[in-house]
């Protein structure tokens, strides 16, 4: 199965499978994913799989605010109030102490079910825009070096 680590969201050089066990903490592409290191506070989505100690899952317990979960904690205002309160002297370490002291402003409830509705389906392009993307790279990658040594060619 997929190990997904921070570095994973910027590049897809160093992919990493483990061995599928009970103990994995496992996320589905749209799980919320919080670096706890490094970029401390990043909101991440995306990938499934396992999941190091250098990430947290946010557990939203009623699966109709997670879009708007999401959109809080990834925020400018949250993420570097977040950021700047896990500074250590030699790495950010982001706990649950940090994120427990947050208050939540929740709007009723039509307002949340309009919102997961509209950003779900962005999020889903998104994720579907990427996947695209990858096959492209992946077939120029492929098609390329054929054309450039003229095993392939390409008709009027």
């Amino acid at each position: 199965m997929r190990f997904i680590q921070n570095r994973d969201y910027d590049s897809d050089t160093h992919i990493t499978y483990i061995p599928r066990t009970k103990n994995l903490s496992i996320v589905d592409r749209f799980d919320i994913l919080m670096d706890k290191y490094g970029d401390a506070g990043a909101v991440r989505y995306g990938i499934e799989g396992a999941f190091n100690v250098a990430l947290g899952k946010i557990c939203v317990h009623n699966p109709n605010y997670r879009e708007y979960i999401r959109s809080f904690l990834g925020s400018d205002g949250i993420y570097k109030f977040l950021h700047n309160s896990c500074m250590a002297s030699t790495r950010a370490s982001l706990s649950e102490a940090n994120l427990a002291i947050l208050n939540v402003v929740v709007p009723d409830e039509k307002i949340i079910l309009d919102y997961e509705n509209f950003l779900h389906k962005i999020r889903v392009s998104i994720l579907k825009n990427k996947e695209e993307t990858v096959e492209l790279i992946n077939l120029r990658d492929w098609l390329l070096p054929m054309l450039m040594n003229g095993q392939a060619t390409i008709a009027d």
